[in-house]
């Protein structure tokens, strides 16, 4: 199946590709239905597949080029291409009042200019648009920049700026044209700057909402990179001296682009379930890193621990427990070198600067992610047996992590309206709205060790989650978005977890099943979580876990003994709990989205099923192929 995935995004053999080449005409934008950011097909967004081949006559204006880099009918390809290119470009006082408007504007100048300098400097006021001389990835470079920076536009901004274009198709033709004249071409792609392009368009899909689309951008970038020698340990690493660029880079900023695209596989990866692809952690070593400030720092470590957590999940349940143990440890020391000042809640200032709203917002995002984090590594231990103790941390690491991303992302999405800036961000807070709801089908028992809140712990709570689905019903609306529709639906079929007792319980009935709550996963199964059962007869029912191997006597390191000697009995009495996952297959479900799935058609992209199948007790479960679950 995995092997079905990475097919997508490879051109067929022998394909050709017919563009038009008009110089500096204005961009001929697409009439198709298409007009949303999230809603292009994959054709146009992954490379060109079962075009007819074209000729180049001397008195048309059209030329061809082999997608797979081959030869052309013509001998000015790049000449051609770079005049395809530059004639995307609006006008430059276009560009500059969009850029000026933007909160992309800081976010991408910034990476670009670390990317390509190897160290982060101040963003960059305005994209130039580059002269139609320059290299075909040169300006492919700066146009998706400029596309970024359109995607961050609210609707009210796109509203008030009273453009003379249409700014989403604009938008979506850049991306289009780029992923199947760049993205998709050996050759072009073979650079730097073809790399560099490569992390833009996987950030641009990531923003869409289109996170399969994004992970196999950034798997085929991590193969192109290392066939051109960036990254260590590849043979033609070692004699690396940009001939593969259009410019002179540094051996920083080499690394950086190696880095930037390391990194996003393996967040991806943990997303999504999916086995990580490089296991290079060399920009994490101390001498890597003897230059970066405490957020570059943390931030690489980061990109380790998700590797690790990744691998933690295919082990053996007795062995992630003790990988858990040892991450947990790895990434609080972490947290404490930082010192408790830094991650005290940023709040904004009346009269702030963009750049010192650019760094808030950096730091509001770097908070985000450790606490996810920490929450994905102990979510497989929420919902175990409450009577053992050894499970009592992780739950109350889960409960706490929680509460920390759900305040930070009201804080955002409250400065930050439009979904397609930083998407990242309505994944961890569906997450944390879940996990923390979750929580209190366990919480209500009265066991030696429990961690259980008070009454007035419980109401702030429920406001809390109730604020985080309000500010999503709000966001969906301003945005026409079914991620944050669908987070907040969820979410307020589970709020009345939160209830002790009640009528409010009872009326959570759906179905045959009273107080149950069914959700249909693609690629998992029915989940019923029951949150009323009667008393003793509640369970949790996890089917596929291993029993004989989760008996053992662990002690967890740096953290007070409250880990004793016991195992764990699956069919033990849990009060006011019971969730249950019925799976079912591919073949049985046509409806199903496909594998690269629309944002609009597949909202959560598999994330859904990540998490309910760690929650399910997915550590070290694979399909009898070996290929992992999806």
């Amino acid at each position: 199946m995995m092997q079905r995935l990475v097919d997508r995004i490879l051109p067929d053999e022998g394909i050709l590709r017919r563009r038009e080449a008009d110089g500096y005409d204005e961009p001929r934008h697409r009439s198709g239905t298409t007009t949303v950011i999230d809603g292009t097909p994959i054709d146009q967004l992954l490379g060109p597949r079962n075009v007819s081949p074209t000729t180049l006559t001397s008195r048309s204006s059209t030329w061809s080029y082999d997608s797979l880099g081959g030869s052309v009918l013509g001998t000015n390809k790049e000449e051609l291409l770079s005049k395809q290119l530059h004639a995307l470009f609006p006008s430059q006082d276009d560009i500059d009042l969009i850029t000026g408007s933007s909160p992309g504007t800081e976010w991408i100048t910034t990476m670009l200019a670390a990317t390509v300098t190897g160290r982060i400097e101040s963003p960059a006021a305005r994209i130039p648009i580059p002269h139609i001389t320059n290299p075909p990835a040169v300006l492919a470079r700066s146009l998706l920049q400029f596309a970024i920076c359109i995607q961050h536009l609210s609707p009210q901004d796109t509203k008030s700026l009273a453009l003379t274009f249409p700014v989403a198709d604009t938008m979506l033709n850049i991306v289009s044209t780029v992923s199947n004249t760049i993205i998709s071409n050996d050759d072009m792609i073979g650079s730097i700057e073809g790399l560099q392009c490569a992390i833009l368009h996987g950030h641009w899909l990531l923003n869409a909402g289109n996170l399969r689309k994004a992970w196999l951008i950034f798997r085929r970038a991590l193969s192109v990179a290392q066939l051109i020698g960036v990254g260590p340990g590849n043979v033609a690493s070692a004699s690396w001296d940009g001939r593969e660029s259009h410019n002179t880079h540094s051996p920083a900023s080499v690394n950086r682009a190696w880095y930037l695209i390391v990194s996003a596989d393996r967040y991806f990866s943990l997303l999504l379930g999916l086995r990580i692809d490089m296991r290079d952690d060399s920009f994490a070593s101390e001498e890597a890193m003897k230059d970066d400030g405490p957020d570059e720092r943390l931030e690489k470590i980061h990109s380790v621990i998700s590797a690790r957590i990744s691998d933690r999940n295919l082990q053996d349940p007795h062995q992630a427990f003790l990988t858990t143990q040892a991450i947990d440890y790895d990434l609080d020391a972490a947290a404490k070198r930082l010192g408790h000042a830094w991650w005290a809640d940023p709040t904004s200032m009346p009269s702030e600067f963009t750049y010192q709203r650019f760094e808030r917002l950096k730091r509001l995002m770097r908070h985000i992610c450790h606490y996810s984090l920490v929450n994905v590594l102990h979510l497989p231990y929420l919902l175990r047996e409450p009577a053992e103790h050894r499970y009592s941390y992780s739950r109350a690491t889960c409960i706490r992590s929680s509460r920390e991303v759900l305040g930070r992302f009201i804080a955002f999405r409250t400065d930050v309206e439009s979904v397609s800036a930083c998407r990242h961000i309505d994944y961890s807070g569906s997450i944390a709205a879940m996990t923390l709801l979750l929580s209190y089908l366990v919480r209500g028992q009265s066991l030696p060790g429990k961690t259980s809140g008070s009454e007035d712990k419980r109401e702030e709570d429920r406001v809390l989650v109730g604020r985080v689905k309000e500010r999503m019903e709000q966001v969906a609306m301003l945005n026409q978005d079914k991620l944050s529709q669908e987070s907040a639906r969820i979410i307020g079929q589970l709020l009345p977890v939160l209830a002790v007792d009640g009528p409010e319980r009872v009326a959570l009935a759906t179905g045959a099943e009273s107080d149950t709550v069914q959700l249909d996963i693609p690629y998992l199964g029915v989940v019923r979580i029951c949150v009323n059962p009667k008393q003793g007869q509640g369970t949790l029912q996890i089917s596929d876990l291993r029993h004989a191997e989760e008996r053992s006597s662990l002690q967890e390191p740096g953290i007070p003994q409250q880990f004793g000697p016991s195992g764990l009995e699956l069919d033990g009495q849990v009060e006011n709990m019971f969730i249950h996952v019925e799976p079912h297959s591919l073949g049985d479900h046509p409806e199903f989205p496909s594998l690269t799935a629309e944002a609009s058609d597949w909202p959560f992209q598999g994330v859904d099923t990540n998490f309910w199948s760690l929650l399910h007790g997915g550590l070290g479960r694979e399909s009898d192929d070996g290929e992992g679950m999806y």
